[in-house]
């Protein structure tokens, strides 16, 4: 990895990673304000990162929800998609028994459920075996695999001892977009 980089880098630019829902510029100041707990503490926990957003004139503090009401029925929110993502389902056939995820987060149109808008394309969850069947769905978890398997072969490329397998994810990657 680039860890001498990092060492003796004399700035750092942080950024959001795609997908989050911050900014490149509110990336920088958090990223410098956790920093900053890490000079000072050593590491970054979250409840010091929490501790630290509690002060109205910490740059963290307008990232957090602070409604206690909001907040719980948010963290209730998380914790269903914890519950939804920690269920997995046994498949048994006469050859072998299959442990894998029960259900996948896709994007879903309109029409199929009852709560979106009119307009709205929502988050939902769906089980396996609809993943397996239609091809939207199967679709949107191939690519969001590919994507996750770059983004850990991006993370690990300075480690050669990993380079077969980035040969196999190339490999695997091409022949995925020429059956598209």
């Amino acid at each position: 990895m680039a860890t001498t980089a990092v060492m003796t880098a004399t700035s750092r630019t942080y950024k959001a990673r795609p997908g989050s829902r911050i900014t490149d510029k509110q990336a920088q100041i958090y990223g410098e304000c956790l920093e900053k707990i890490a000079e000072e503490k050593g590491v970054i926990t979250p409840p010091d990162v929490v501790e630290e957003a509690k002060s109205e004139t910490s740059p963290l503090h307008d990232y957090f929800e602070w409604d206690n009401e909001v907040a719980g029925e948010k963290y209730r929110l998380h914790q269903a998609r914890n519950l939804i993502n920690s269920i997995i389902v046994v498949v048994e056939t006469p050859d072998e028994t299959i442990e894998e995820r029960a259900f996948f987060n896709v994007k879903i149109e309109k029409e199929a459920h009852e709560q979106a808008e009119e307009t709205e394309i929502k988050q939902a969850y769906v089980p396996v075996s609809v993943v397996v069947r239609e091809k939207p769905y199967r679709d949107q978890i191939l690519e969001q695999a590919l994507r996750e398997i770059n983004y850990w072969k991006r993370k690990y490329e300075n480690l050669t001892e990993l380079s077969v397998i980035f040969e196999a994810i190339e490999t695997t990657t091409k022949k995925i977009g020429m059956m598209r």
